[in-house]
C-alpha cells in the first residue's frame, strides 16, 4: 500500500510514477511532462510538472542532475516511496 503526505497532490505522484518507468535514466521537465500527458489521463501544464519536480526534489524523492539542464532522476527514496516500503517525509 502506498502511503502519501498531504502535500503530495496527483501530480506528484504521477510525475513519480514517470519517473520510475524511465529509471535509471533522467529527463528534463518537457520529457516528463510529455509523458505524463501521452501516457496518462491527466492533461498537466509543464508548469504544473516544474512545480511537482520541485517539491519532489525538496522532499528528497527526485533529485537533479549535475551538469545537465535541468535533468532529473528518482531517487532511492523516491523509488521506496513508490514501492510503499516508505513514507514521503513532510515539507518543513
Amino acid at each position: 500500500l502506498r502511503r502519501r503526505r498531504d502535500w503530495m497532490t496527483q501530480s506528484d505522484e504521477t510525475v513519480l510514477e514517470i519517473l520510475a518507468t524511465l529509471a535509471p535514466c533522467a529527463a528534463p521537465p518537457g520529457v516528463i511532462h510529455h509523458n505524463v500527458v501521452t501516457l496518462t489521463p491527466l492533461s498537466l501544464v509543464k508548469e504544473t510538472v516544474n512545480n511537482s519536480l520541485r517539491r519532489l526534489t525538496s522532499a528528497g524523492l527526485v533529485e537533479s542532475v549535475p551538469e545537465t539542464a535541468g535533468y532529473h532522476r528518482l531517487t532511492d527514496a523516491g523509488d521506496k516511496s513508490l514501492a510503499g516500503e516508505m513514507t514521503p517525509p513532510s515539507l518543513d
